[in-house]
């Protein structure tokens, strides 16, 4: 026998066990302290064809160099109904669990749940099997209603939250919260890892949480944290179990029966507090949710189940004047504060800015002009924005015109002279003049003149007569200037 402490005695561990019944009657055990280098460690270290129930390891350590190490039984076939643990376990070997460390064949384990952080230190190929409430349970072995809420690590393989080698067995209406770690990534994290034949091992209706990630065998089981807390977990249980599973805080759901006192009359308190804020229970200052007792365990004692209520979000939005912005199923379009929810710290909050819109200037200017604008002298066309770069910008749309351009053409004859502008022309060139918003578009015109200056024409002067007699005196009918006048016709008439 290998001595073990419980409230300062000396308690005899049993290490060879055959047949019988074992009820705690919801008693505790404490300060439970296990070192030893034998195969089957626990309360009972080998009990065959045996019934244990009601009892509760409430503190201390089991470790042990061989394998099979469990709080309750570390090896048979046995029937287990009511058991909890919060001690630490740490073993070596294979078979490490929080309940149990081999279950055989035909074993039953029912409402039972471990909160202690199991351990399997050995990274040796044949050291597997670490679970939350069996290390291994073997062929038609039934695991109903259990749950675990330990830290469960395995340097080798088969790690579970509930079995860590699932050997042909059921796993049925149970969850797992806790962190499960295989060092070796290989078949461990959620709930089992599956060992033998593999179409012969069942999980149903459990789930588990398992921040670190690793899901094992059962991915299609992975819940997000918040269906534990929501109630979503609690109601899949309770269609398998009624009355058997509460909601306890907002972390996870438990077994109404861990509960029980051993004795005395005890109160179960409900709190909700907002995140940020703190509860004094049984002397301490509370800022985490969780289930608190005054005595060292669940097994007596008054209880606090404290909640903490997630503060809402507080959001900032800015939109521009015409805008809107949905909040709790509304559009938004005026500046103000709006608040969504039941009227405590888990409100949603949104303030609302609203920004003016800015203006918009059309503006136009003359060629050689300028305009200035956010300190700007501007003196192109474009669109100018002034402002912060959004909606409330002030935006400037310059167009720069051009003064209109006239082109004249005059022609005068010799001694004549064209008046333009202020002076008078009597030679040719060209001539420019500008005519002070003259155009159309307000800017000046300016006028370019190209002046033609023509010689009179000679007159056509014929002669009067003619006597084409010879004597050289006006034989030949003389039209004088017709040379200046390539175009002329003549015609001749007989009268």
């Amino acid at each position: 026998m290998a001595p073990a402490s419980a409230h300062g005695l000396q308690l005899a561990q049993v290490q060879q066990g055959s047949g019988g019944v074992f009820d705690g009657q919801n008693h505790s055990i404490k300060n439970l302290y296990i070192s030893a280098s034998t195969e089957g460690q626990g309360l009972f270290g080998l009990a065959t064809g045996a019934e244990i129930k009601n009892v509760t390891i409430s503190s201390g350590s089991i470790t042990s160099t061989a394998h099979s190490v469990g709080s309750i039984v570390g090896v048979g076939t046995v029937t287990i109904y009511n058991c909890h643990n919060y001690a630490t376990i740490t073993s070596s070997k294979k078979f490490t669990g929080g309940i149990i460390g081999y279950a055989g064949q035909n074993s039953f384990i029912e409402n039972c749940h471990n909160e202690g952080n199991i351990t399997g230190t050995s990274s040796g190929s044949s050291d597997f099997g670490v679970g939350g409430i069996g290390g291994a349970v073997s062929t038609d072995g039934i695991v109903h209603n259990c749950y675990n809420l330990g830290k469960i690590t395995g340097s080798s393989s088969r790690v579970g939250g509930i079995v860590g080698s699932a050997e042909n067995c059921l796993i049925d209406n149970c969850f797992s919260y806790g962190d499960v770690e295989s060092k070796k990534n290989d078949y461990g994290g959620g709930l089992c890892a599956i060992a033998g034949d593999y179409s012969k091992t069942k999980v149903q209706n459990s789930y588990f949480y398992n921040s670190l990630g690793n899901v094992g065998q059962q991915p299609s089981m992975e819940r997000p944290k918040f269906d534990f807390s929501d109630g979503t977990i609690l109601s899949l249980l309770e269609e398998q179990s009624a009355d058997t599973w509460i909601q306890m805080g907002s972390q996870y759901q438990t077994l109404i029966n861990i509960k029980a006192p051993t004795s005395g009359t005890y109160t179960t308190t409900y709190e909700t507090i907002c995140q940020g804020e703190s509860f004094v229970f049984n002397g301490k200052v509370l800022t985490e949710e969780g289930i608190y007792y005054s005595e060292s365990c669940s097994c007596g004692g008054d209880t606090l189940v404290l909640s903490i209520k997630k503060s809402g979000t507080k959001e900032e939005a800015t939109i521009c004047q015409g805008e809107s912005i949905l909040f709790n199923g509304q559009y938004i379009t005026e500046a103000g504060k709006y608040i969504a929810g039941p009227g405590d710290c888990s409100d949603d909050t949104l303030i609302v800015t609203l920004i003016p819109s800015g203006k918009k200037i059309e503006e136009s200017i003359c060629q050689g002009e300028s305009y200035t604008f956010d300190d700007q002298v501007l003196t192109t066309s474009g669109i100018y924005i002034a402002g912060p770069g959004d909606c409330s910008d002030d935006t400037l749309v310059l167009t720069v015109n051009k003064p209109s351009e006239i082109g004249l053409n005059i022609n005068i004859f010799e001694g004549e002279s064209f008046e333009f502008g202020t002076e008078v022309l009597t030679e040719p060139g060209e001539y420019n003049t500008t005519i002070a918003n003259g155009a159309e578009n307000g800017c000046d015109s300016i006028i370019t003149l190209n002046l033609r200056v023509k010689k009179k024409a000679a007159e056509i002067v014929p002669r009067a007569h003619m006597t084409p007699n010879g004597d050289g005196i006006d034989d030949v009918w003389i039209i004088e200037n017709i040379d200046q006048f390539p175009e002329a016709t003549i015609r001749i008439y007989n009268r």
